[in-house]
């Protein structure tokens, strides 16, 4: 396959961008116009193409035996789609390259430019990202100067010789397998197989507005609050506001003061905290959020307008960031996180945008679910034996907690749990509370909270300290395991390597000098040969209460900006659960893909296929066998799946 690398430069201007739209509407938009492109073939210089000279330029490209690179596929691979007709045998984009590596980490940023800016500065010899772009802002292609174009061309040029050098660098660090998947991803995007029902979107953007409506009066009369006026001047009092936060059962987030280093509230409108109120589970405690920032529309009202939409655009394509997260899982792209869609597995959630996710007329929906795939995982990467054990023979692991925490024989809490006994059904909730949450560490007061919020069980100070220390003395092996993460964090702070975990005790690699572009960085290395990387991983000692502490803090990245953030052997053993989980995921992925089954859609530990629907059941067969399987590195792991069909993704 020739390797192509390609760039568009598009018109853009202050109301019409990449910034106040999505990717889709950008570049269906009437407005759209390609003001060139720069082409280069294998390892030729890059030629510059403007105007007429465009298409002809693509189209001498047998495109379906070539490979395209650019620096965000997605955009460059949409325009060729979309608008030219054609799809490439093969996608790689240099931004998902940079983030699976780490250099992403290590230059503070994906953009080319960061990228840029972090190689220059380590003697590597690429050109230095022109700003043409920039001057380029309101300009349609008849607006440029011949010698405007000329430098605008330049740039881009650059930016195809930077795109290239990239690539050239990271190659040998991928496997191919993360490559393939890093193709799979864009396609999803790009060749989208999902459209989106518009009546079901306007009826649940009617539902939520009421709903929101009825929730702000709840919230004020719970308050003792008749006027708005006095609403805003309450919840604007930051003592008033958490205590408003506390009796719905939620957390007020607090942070360390830059000026006082003490603990207090975190209700800035820039803190994360705060942020991550307007997507609390609790519907009054969003709404309270949203009240304090002042604002207008609520997270669920903006996700509604954004389906709607993009459903008058016909086909939806499925946006992700590939490794969206640190263990490499994807994550929401182009302004719509579909990983946030409401599963409707908590009480009172709406399921309707997931329903509004369809199949085309004459296909069908086949979605395969994972089920507990990190506590499977988790139980073989620690070896607790008889946890595995429980899942093979296809017991209850939350029945069996419960059964331990209430004294209980296990056959007899089976037995109530059958016939619907309500108090068995409460102690069973408490168990997976336990199994879902304990697993990398959390502390009673934690536990708490996760009981209140997710699953609406109140526990004690002693029902929470109970439930701990019965899931640790139960799972020993889980503990054990943290223990070792944590002298493992301690080697590769000192720069040292090693392997750890797992059946033989080498499931995963760390090492203290993992290297990427010239800089180190502590890592894990996942089975699947990709890393979990923790920049500038050190040790520092934690003065609380008058006491001191030796704690590991690495340095990660928040809204482009570089955060410390603290880590311990529990915490750790969450990152390398989740990214193990996640390489088995993307394994199944792959082979389904082999076996004929393209999947489109990727959502926590779910896989959904669009298939014609003659198709069917054989496509259930399939991914039932598929997403049952685990490779040789996860041999023995206890993994199963649940697969179901429908027109509409959100009514399997």
């Amino acid at each position: 396959m020739s390797l192509i690398t390609l760039d568009f430069e598009t018109f853009y201007d202050k109301g019409y961008s990449l910034s106040k739209m999505t990717t889709q509407e950008y570049i269906l938009d009437p407005r759209f116009q390609v003001i060139g492109v720069s082409i280069a073939v294998d390892n030729a210089e890059p030629e510059w193409y403007t105007g007429a000279a465009v298409k002809p330029a693509l189209d001498a490209i047998d495109w379906k035996l070539a490979t395209l690179l650019a620096q965000n596929t997605k955009f460059d691979g949409a325009i060729l789609a979309w608008k030219y007709g054609h799809i490439p045998g093969f996608l790689v984009d240099t931004m998902s390259m940079a983030v699976t590596t780490g250099l992403s980490r290590a230059a503070h940023g994906a953009s080319l430019a960061a990228l840029t800016k972090h190689l220059i500065e380590h003697g590597y010899p690429v050109p230095p990202k022109g700003d043409e772009v920039v001057k380029a802002l309101g300009k349609r292609l008849e607006d440029f100067r011949p010698e405007q174009l000329d430098a605008y061309g330049e740039y881009c040029k650059d930016d195809v010789r930077i795109t290239r050098y990239i690539f050239n660098l990271l190659a040998d660090m991928l496997p191919d397998a993360e490559l393939m998947w890093h193709d799979f991803v864009m396609r999803m995007y790009i060749e989208p197989r999902f459209v989106l029902d518009a009546p079901t979107i306007d009826n649940e953007l009617v539902r939520v507005h009421a709903r929101r409506a009825e929730v702000a009066t709840e919230v004020m009369a719970k308050l003792g609050i008749d006027s708005n006026v006095e609403f805003m001047k309450s919840i604007m009092s930051n003592p008033k506001f958490a205590a408003a936060i506390e009796s719905y059962g939620g957390e007020p987030p607090l942070k360390i003061s830059k000026t006082t280093g003490k603990e207090t509230f975190a209700f800035a409108r820039t803190d994360e905290g705060m942020l991550a109120l307007l997507e609390d589970d609790n519907e009054y405690v969003r709404a309270l959020a949203e009240a304090r920032l002042g604002l207008k529309s609520s997270i669920e009202v903006t996700r509604c307008e954004r389906f709607r939409d993009l459903a008058k655009l016909g086909s939806f394509p499925i946006p992700y960031h590939v490794s969206g997260t640190a263990t490499h899982r994807l994550s929401g792209a182009d302004k719509l996180n579909l990983q946030n869609l409401p599963s409707g597995r908590k009480k009172g959630q709406s399921t309707a945008l997931r329903e509004a996710i369809m199949a085309p007329q004459g296909y069908v929906v086949v979605a395969g679910d994972s089920g507990q795939v990190e506590v499977r995982v988790l139980a073989y990467i620690a070896q607790q034996l008889d946890l595995m054990q429980l899942f093979m023979d296809g017991e209850d692991p939350y029945l069996d907690l419960a059964a331990t925490l209430y004294h209980t024989p296990y056959a007899e809490m089976k037995r109530l749990h059958k016939a619907k006994d309500p108090t068995v059904s409460l102690q069973r909730s408490t168990g997976k509370v336990g199994v879902l949450s304990l697993g990398y560490g959390a502390g009673a007061k934690s536990t708490q909270g996760i009981a209140k919020v997710q699953y609406g069980i109140t526990l004690s100070d002693d029902e929470a300290k109970h439930l701990v220390s019965t899931y640790r003395t139960k799972n020993y092996a889980v503990p054990a395991m943290w223990n070792k993460v944590d002298l493992a964090l301690s080697r590769m702070a000192s720069g040292l390597s090693g392997s750890l975990l797992g059946p033989t005790g080498d499931l995963i690699y760390y090492d203290g000098k993992y290297t990427v572009a010239g800089e180190h960085l502590p890592a894990f290395r996942l089975p699947n040969d990709t890393w979990i990387v923790l920049p500038n991983l050190h040790e520092e000692i934690e003065v609380k209460n008058n006491t001191k502490r030796q704690k590991f803090v690495y340095n990660d990245i928040h809204a482009r900006r570089v955060k410390p953030v603290s880590i311990w052997g529990g915490s750790a053993t969450g990152l390398i659960v989740q990214g193990t989980a996640f390489a088995l995921m993307k394994w199944q992925g792959l082979l389904m893909h082999e076996y004929g089954l393209r999947a489109s859609l990727n959502t926590h530990d779910e896989f959904a296929v669009v298939v014609p629907e003659e198709h069917a059941a054989a496509a259930v067969e399939m991914m039932q066998t598929v997403m049952s399987m685990t490779p040789d590195w996860l041999q023995g792991a206890p993994i199963a799946c649940d697969v179901g069909c429908d027109i509409s993704y959100g009514k399997i």
